[in-house]
């Protein structure tokens, strides 16, 4: 050991500073290779992406040879015409003398009426409705709500169904409604008015359903069940922040009427209070609605004003929504409802009737009806397909001839129809208009009944063109050919031509000729093989499932494809590589499984090209197979959903659909009572085996969730199969080329690119290894040290309540007390004269002043001048290890009690450390430090600090003999000891800590006593708490440096007590910036719960480890709450001293004392005192 004022050399000091200068060098090296490295990557990614390296061959198709259309003869077309030219001059006359008598009459009307209901509320009548009926079992609906949002004034939703028994209702919002459409809705301030229908499904878990009359009937007209269904759905609307309700009961049984107008009542009496809108669909020609008193209980009436002829009636094809059918019934209407209560239902759709069959037709939406048009042109007969105005009814139709030869005729609904609908019934000034319903529409209506038109007299916009061209935008829907579950996109939508002319007496559009028929998207399908199927994985590697389910294949014999996400596949490069090396194939799931629909074309490359990169690093090939995450599967149903493929194809990927979809994703299902049930391996068989014939792809996923369902049922799909003659083949066998076609091997100057990304990948994948192992280790370790501290201090605490003492009066060595000061002229008096209070009667106090340029000796001398008991020693600055050793040479004591200058001793606080020193095996003796001046939310922070992390630890590690410091505020030394080891050093800035340990190095035992109480100022500004726990972290790794050679040594304190400091002190806080940025990723990119729960536990077992501490030290309890916030506020100063006491230690400076400057703020605190123990003889 040094000898006590000799000259020393401080741990880590380097006066040439050639450490520092090699670590830099090195660091920047090292930075530069990482820095081009990434530059390269990036600069690749975007400009040289390593996509497939040459087009596929095309693969043969199936030509169409169209129809063999019959042609109508000459004299047929000219009756045709003549009957068309006669019929509208006819309606011309009629609407002009019935424009004149409309306006009278609706004045009298409101008028008659308006002595029924009263006047109608604020507003009511000054802002027009415009509603859009939104339902998600289409895309085009979430496209149109997505581009006309604007047109709009209220969405109705059809989210809510009754049950079959029709005493509850159930919500039928997907998860794209929830996360999605419902935010888009109110991120533009629309009211959410759900509909509430009776359709119902056929049994439990169907698809196809009805219009339930005895659903409805059970409901209103039981009036304890109709009460609580309003009770009920009152609290969802609510619940949800929706505002309102649209009834949209059809089918309704006219018998129960009244019981229909009483729900109505209700219903409005319940939820209207609350400032939510009531509203009720109704269908014209029905008996069941009583509409002069719906019209009391609703905020408005949405009639149906379409069907005029439709499937099921009987009545055979004819007009949806003919023109004087509108007129006539809007009359009938507002005879019995004011016109301000009515917001009139549009409808833009097309019926296919097939000639000869007046029951059945077949429902399309207007973008289907003119595609089918479109389709269905002869060159031979131009009267074919080509869509016409009736003039009788003003809706427009077209006829033509199926592949067999059936004539069909299809009646529409779009925009011509619309912007008529509207004119015969402007002046009668009902509130609005609702369109059935977004998707199926002519995007041309928005320009004739949209927000901004709806009021305007859109005729002389029409005459100069407003509806000549129809435009889809992403509302385009999808037009495929072939079988298959390959996809290759043929052509992208082109926009339509249109004329249309207005009568110039009537106003109304009486004549439409298409000039070129809008076009959808067409994408080809190819690929289908029957008794050939292809077993493909999404969303994996997973390290628990994927293993498990190659180990499946390889034992079966069986190749599959595995449609990788890239980060995944980046975490578990082993698994990919694998999966190649035993033949499977390998596609491309972007990077981050996002939903492609929503993305930009830059982000949907880049999420393709992170993902082929990740692929080429490890397996030296590209992958040439795509498949988009989500619903993208066989069949995309618009632009949106498609344009991810048609990027993909553009790139040269090959997209990859698939039919049969057992949806293994899914964790429940629906029982035959509606309840929730888990989906077992046998639900997933079943579902395959029931799609066997539909395609020749099965999507599985390995991934992206609980797949032990997916793990079970794969030997049972494989199995069953096979035996049914089902030969499973890979996805190159199914496009007809080698593998290498599909996936090319990396060469040339790829080969440089891809080492590049190699390294990148591999250096990264390392990286996040290491972090998320070490923070997995951390939490383990932090927990398993919490609970093993806590366990040690409980079985410490009973020791102590069982020990012993002999009489004081039986010992009673002399006592020096020893305190180092350096201008602590405001604290000294006040810490000498606690040291005087002490109940020990034998002691010396030597203050030593290390050169300070205060009064600090002054003070003491001119205070005990006549009180030999106190001296003050002065030395010229050289650290407090030398002051110390100044004091040890000059003190007569057989104990030496080491305090701080700014340490309130209690009372008895001496007597209690001494009586330990009877037993001569003790080398030192720690005292119990508490924060004597809690004045604000650092130093609560550090009050709880030490009862539960530094006065605990003690408590704990005393049993093992392994105490780390006896702390220099408190603490009471062997002076033979002491001297015997070498005295105090200034090798470390931690001399309490480096005495503490070369004495317990040389045998003794260093005890703890958590009744000698010391009370100590802590620093009360982030600067002073920063200087000083830079001092203590430095001088620990000083420590743990100079005594490296007794890490697993010396029993417990080499083997746990130091490992324990390496790593809670040094190497955890040191890299806890990077985990906490990590873990901060983390929670933004799908392990949010995860991450949580981790934090969770750890905070929860500190908890309880603080309040055990608490409770023995007889602590404060209400600095428990502060325990969680010092996690994520206090710790982050701590990792920043750690930080910077690496730095200092590698760079070789020189560090002084560094001690803050005291306000002498500390008391005493008599609140709580300290256990007693007992004395015995």
């Amino acid at each position: 050991m040094t000898p006590a004022g000799g000259p020393v050399r401080p741990v880590f000091f380097d006066e040439t500073r050639r450490r520092w200068y090699w670590v830099v060098r090195v660091a920047a090296i090292l930075a530069s290779i990482l820095l081009v490295a990434v530059v390269v990557f990036v600069v690749s990614l975007w400009a040289l992406p390593l996509l497939p390296h040459r087009p596929l061959p095309r693969a043969k198709e199936a030509r169409d040879t169209g129809n063999a259309d019959p042609v109508a003869n000459a004299h047929q077309m000219r009756a045709r015409s003549y009957a068309q030219k006669r019929d509208k001059r006819k309606l011309a006359k009629e609407i002009e003398r019935e424009h004149k008598r409309e306006e009278a009459a609706a004045r009298a009307n409101d008028l008659a009426l308006r002595q029924i209901y009263g006047p109608p509320a604020p507003g009511e009548t000054r802002r027009p409705i415009v509603a859009g009926f939104y339902v998600n079992w289409e895309e085009t609906s979430r496209a149109s709500l997505r581009r006309n949002i604007d047109q709009l004034t209220h969405v109705l939703p059809e989210w809510l169904h009754l049950t079959a028994d029709g005493v509850g209702f159930s919500d039928a919002r997907t998860q794209e409604d929830k996360l999605d459409i419902e935010p888009f809705i109110r991120m533009h301030h629309l009211p959410i008015v759900p509909v509430l229908n009776n359709y119902v499904p056929n049994y439990p878990g169907a698809e196809q359903g009805h219009w339930s009359t005895q659903a409805v009937h059970n409901l209103i007209t039981d009036p304890v069940v109709r009460s609580a269904f309003i009770s009920d759905l009152r609290s969802y609307l609510l619940a949800r922040g929706w505002q309102g309700i649209n009834i949209d009961f059809e089918e309704v049984d006219p018998d129960d009427r009244d019981a229909l107008t009483e729900f109505m009542a209700e219903l409005s009496r319940r939820l209207r209070p609350d400032g939510l809108v009531v509203s009720q669909d109704i269908e014209i020609e029905s008996q069941a609605y009583d509409l002069e008193r719906l019209a009391l209980w609703n905020n408005f009436l949405i009639p149906m004003f379409y069907d005029q002829h439709s499937p099921g009636d009987e009545a055979g094809p004819g007009s949806i929504a003919g023109i004087s059918w509108t007129k006539r019934e809007m009359k009938k209407l507002l005879a019995r409802v004011p016109a301000n209560k009515i917001v009139m239902g549009i409808g833009s759709y097309a019926y296919d009737w097939t000639k000869g069959d007046n029951k059945d037709a077949a429902s399309l939406t207007y973008q289907a009806a003119v595609i089918q048009a479109a389709e269905s042109v002869d060159p031979k007969d131009p009267d074919i397909a080509k869509v016409k105005i009736d003039p009788a009814s003003l809706n427009p139709y077209y006829r033509y001839y199926d592949d067999g030869g059936a004539e069909h005729v299809v009646w529409m609904l779009d925009a011509t129809t619309a912007y008529n609908q509207w004119q015969v019934v402007r002046g009668t000034h009902p509130r609005g208009v609702a369109l059935w319903c977004l998707g199926a529409e002519d995007p041309g209506v928005w320009s004739v009944i949209g927000r901004s038109a709806l009021t305007t007299n859109m005729g002389p916009f029409i005459d100069t063109g407003l509806l000549n061209t129809i435009s889809y935008g992403k509302q385009a829907q999808v037009d495929f050919e072939g079988e298959g579950e390959l996809l290759e996109v043929l052509a992208e939508p082109s926009v339509g031509e249109r004329v249309v002319t207005r009568d110039p007496r009537s106003g109304l559009i009486t004549h439409e000729t298409y000039l070129k028929y809008p076009s959808d998207y067409v994408v080809r399908r190819y690929g289908y093989r029957p008794k050939q199927v292809v077993l493909t994985f999404d969303d994996g590697p997973d390290p628990l499932y994927t293993p498990r389910i190659l180990d499946i294949l390889k034992r079966e014999g069986v190749h599959a494809t595995f449609f990788i996400v890239g980060k995944h596949a980046e975490e578990n490069p082993g698994i990919v590589a694998r999966m190649w090396d035993e033949g499977h194939e390998i596609g491309n799931h972007t990077y981050t499984h996002p939903n492609l629909a929503l993305m930009s074309d830059q982000r949907t490359l880049l999420e393709i090209n992170l993902t082929q990169r990740v692929i080429e690093a490890i397996t030296g090939h590209s992958t040439t197979l795509f498949r988009p995450p989500y619903a993208i599967d066989v069949e995309p149903r618009t632009g949106g959903e498609l344009k991810p493929v048609i990027l993909a194809s553009k790139l040269g990927y090959l997209a990859v659909g698939e039919m049969n979809d057992p949806q293994d994703w899914k964790l429940t299902k629906k029982g035959p009572n509606g309840e929730i049930l888990p989906r077992t391996w046998r639900d997933i068989v079943q579902s395959v085996w029931a799609n066997r014939n539909v395609g020749s792809i099965i999507l599985l996923h390995d991934g992206g969730g609980n797949r032990e369902a997916t793990v079970a049922a794969l030997p049972h799909i494989i199995e069953m199969l096979k035996k049914a003659g089902f030969r499973f083949i890979t996805l190159s066998q199914l496009r007809g080329l080698p593998r290498e076609d599909l996936f090319p091997s990396i060469r040339g100057r790829e080969e440089l690119l891809v080492g590049v990304d190699k390294w990148l990948f591999e250096t990264s994948y390392v990286a996040q290894r290491t972090l998320t192992t070490l923070f997995a280790l951390s939490v383990l370790l932090g927990v398993s040290r919490q609970l093993f501290i806590t366990i040690l201090a409980l079985v410490q605490r009973r020791r102590e309540r069982r020990r012993a003492f002999l009489a004081p009066d039986d010992y009673h060595p002399r006592v020096s007390v020893l305190i180092a000061a350096f201008n602590e002229a405001a604290v000294i008096e006040r810490t000498v004269e606690a040291v005087l209070a002490s109940r020990y009667p034998h002691l010396e106090v030597i203050v030593v002043d290390d050169g300070s340029t205060d009064a600090t000796c002054e003070v003491v001398r001119e205070r005990w001048r006549e009180d030999a008991r106190v001296c003050c020693l002065r030395k010229p600055n050289g650290g407090k290890a030398s002051a110390l050793n100044l004091g040890l040479r000059e003190a007569t004591g057989e104990v030496l009690v080491a305090l701080d200058a700014d340490t309130i001793l209690t009372p008895s606080a001496i007597p209690l450390l001494v009586r330990h020193f009877r037993d001569a095996s003790v080398g030192a003796v720690s005292g119990n430090v508490r924060v004597g001046n809690v004045r604000n939310i650092l130093t609560r922070w550090q009050a709880l600090e030490y009862i539960t992390s530094q006065n605990f630890d003690r408590r704990a590690y005393e049993l093992l003999n392994c105490i780390t410091v006896v702390p220099g505020a408190i603490g009471a030394w062997r002076r033979s000891a002491v001297e015997e080891v070498g005295g105090y050093t200034s090798e470390t800035l931690a001399e309490d800590t480096d005495l503490t340990w070369r004495i317990r190095r040389a045998g003794y035992r260093i005890l703890n006593d958590s009744s000698a109480v010391a009370y100590t100022e802590a620093p009360e500004t982030l600067r002073n708490l920063s200087r000083q726990r830079f001092r203590w972290a430095f001088g620990t790794l000083q420590n743990l440096w100079k005594h490296r050679d007794a890490l697993f040594n010396y029993g417990a304190f080499g083997w746990i007590a130091l490992p324990s400091l390496w790593l809670y002190q040094i190497v955890f806080p040191a890299i806890s910036p990077v985990m906490d940025v990590t873990v901060v990723w983390a929670l933004f990119v799908g392990n949010a719960w995860r991450i949580l729960e981790y934090l969770a536990l750890m905070i929860g077992v500190e908890m309880l480890g603080a309040a055990v501490a608490l409770t023995m030290d007889r602590g404060r309890w209400s600095l428990l709450p502060w325990l969680a916030l010092q996690r994520f506020v206090y710790r982050q100063l701590m990792y920043y001293v750690i930080l910077r006491s690496l730095v200092t230690a590698v760079r070789g400076s020189a560090v002084g004392w560094n001690k803050f400057e005291r306000r002498g703020t500390a008391r005493l605190d008599e609140t709580t005192p300290p256990v007693q123990p007992k004395l015995g003889v």
